[in-house]
């Protein structure tokens, strides 16, 4: 199919800075746009879904009902696993210690049920789904495991990153450099996927 941009299903100016690093450089043909580029508002949908990938396809199919019918829409859900809280946070992540609650806010929650926790091994995934045409096309997974730290450690990243300790690197994630990060975490290996993906695509689409 012919496609003449990708809208990322956030308003997070953050998020679509991250994605359109990663995107960008060889896919000028196909500008990547975030949720304000829509000609209406839209309200965001209920994500009912019980896994990250069910999650992320929700999102993908809702918001690409709203979008031109030459747009592709990509679509993510992500958050921590913790092996020891038997899966959680999980896709409660973003919202573990209450739906108004900020990240000190989850990790101090977090601490407190993993006080005295021998099993510390934890992981991080995130799901893209890709939406064209009304019809999920692929999905991308990204996994990258370490341990719960004690304490905080580290200023850098957001969410729970001052306490995810990634061994390879002997350091919390947000003691890593934006650059360190993007070469190990979940996101950008899913992004990363889906990168590789839409090279193809083009590839295809400039063949025909």
């Amino acid at each position: 199919m012919k496609v003449s941009s990708f809208i990322l299903a956030t308003q997070n100016p953050g998020k679509l800075a991250e994605f359109q690093l990663f995107l960008s450089e060889k896919l000028m043909d196909f500008p990547l746009k975030n949720l304000d580029s829509l000609a209406e508002r839209v309200e965001s949908p209920e994500e009912n879904g019980t896994t990250f990938a069910e999650n992320a396809v929700i999102k993908a199919l809702y918001y690409n009902r709203y979008c031109p019918e030459d747009s592709c829409v990509i679509a993510e859900d992500s958050g921590l696993s913790v092996d020891h809280l038997n899966g959680a946070p999980g896709i409660f992540s973003a919202r573990f210690a209450g739906e108004q609650c900020d990240d000190g806010q989850n990790i101090d929650k977090l601490l407190r049920m993993m006080n005295g926790a021998k099993q510390r091994d934890a992981h991080f995934m995130t799901v893209i789904a890709l939406a064209c045409a009304g019809k999920i096309i692929t999905t991308f997974t990204g996994a990258v495991y370490g341990q719960i730290a004690i304490r905080r450690n580290g200023n850098n990243g957001f969410g729970y990153d001052p306490i995810f300790y990634y061994p390879p690197l002997k350091r919390c994630f947000a003691e890593l450099s934006a650059f360190e990060k993007n070469q190990v975490s979940h996101r950008s290996k899913a992004m990363f996927a889906l990168r590789h993906f839409l090279l193809q695509m083009t590839f295809n689409e400039k063949k025909k």
